[in-house]
């Protein structure tokens, strides 16, 4: 005679935990594409206020002479800080944990991980306005519709030394069918697990290219907004004094740069993510110290408004 519990096994934290986090990861498009080797610095859960150093790459310069000449090594690093925690939480019945784990993932835990990976997601697009490097189109800031779009964004990688491995392209859903109805003879092979990760589109480019409906549009400032004459121009202040250097070139030390002559009346003027360019100073390629032949951007990281 066989004998055994007509009870049924509850459903226990640590499994639920697990069917949780399996499904937020899969839910993820761009949380599945940060860097993650830091992540042995945070051992557990990661409290708000945590932080951990990240070391800058060392850079050294080549002497060509037969004598030894020594490299002295700054070491630089910046600080990475755990400021952000966000949870689902939902109330539930006792009898709610004798159902199968699949039962109870598709009432409870399914849809509460998609709206946080869509968080996490939206999170993570909305640091854009921290990039100072922008691409657009031959006709202006419209959604990407050719090949050349992303090849203008992989030779602004080329130009800052950026590694050819590991490369990832994410639009949004607009910029996502433009590029697919652009590329219908493209053939784009897929093979493998990369195929099976949520928004994965293919490789083009050599970048793995992804879609993310959180991908943001950027609203820009409104320096020259209903103004049909408007100027600007850019000083360079040496010492607290706006002056033109009649050389042509920048003073020594820390310079600021001082924009002025905004033809505007109690409005925003610059936005954070606006970015800028300056006629005659061009980006440096980081290893050989040469210009690229491109105007270095520069990124608005705190608004201004005027008034008067």
């Amino acid at each position: 005679m066989a004998s055994g519990s007509t009870h049924p096994s509850l459903l226990t934290p640590t499994i639920i935990a697990r069917e949780a986090l399996r499904l937020l990861k899969n839910n993820l498009v761009m949380g599945n594409l940060v860097y993650r080797a830091y992540e042995s610095e945070f051992p557990g859960s990661p409290k708000k206020g945590g932080t951990v150093t990240i070391r800058k790459p060392v850079k050294f310069s080549v002497t060509k002479a037969r004598t030894r000449a020594t490299s002295y090594i700054s070491e630089q690093s910046i600080t990475l800080t755990v400021a952000t925690q966000a949870h689902v939480s939902w109330s539930f019945n006792t009898v709610d944990l004798t159902l199968t784990i699949d039962e109870y993932s598709e009432r409870y835990i399914r849809p509460a991980s998609a709206v946080l990976a869509n968080t996490v997601d939206a999170d993570l697009c909305a640091l854009y306005d921290d990039v100072w490097n922008v691409i657009w189109d031959t006709t202006g800031f419209v959604t990407p519709s050719t090949f050349m779009t992303l090849g203008r964004a992989m030779q602004r990688l080329d130009e800052e030394a950026c590694p050819p491995e590991d490369r990832v392209v994410v639009f949004n859903p607009a910029a996502h069918w433009a590029m697919a109805n652009a590329l219908t003879q493209l053939y784009m092979p897929s093979p493998g697990e990369k195929a099976l990760r949520k928004g994965y589109l293919g490789t083009i480019a050599n970048a793995d290219v992804y879609m993310d409906q959180n991908i943001k549009s950027h609203t820009v400032g409104n320096f020259h907004y209903g103004d049909s004459a408007w100027t600007s121009t850019i000083l360079v202040c040496s010492s607290g004094v706006p002056t033109t250097p009649s050389t042509g070139t920048l003073p020594s030390g820390t310079c600021a740069l001082q924009m002025y002559k905004f033809c505007i009346t109690a409005r925003e003027v610059l936005k954070v993510g606006d970015w800028f360019e300056i006629g005659g100073v061009y980006a440096v390629n980081p290893m050989s110290g040469e210009s690229t032949g491109s105007r270095r951007q520069f990124v608005v990281t705190a608004g201004a408004s005027v008034s008067g």
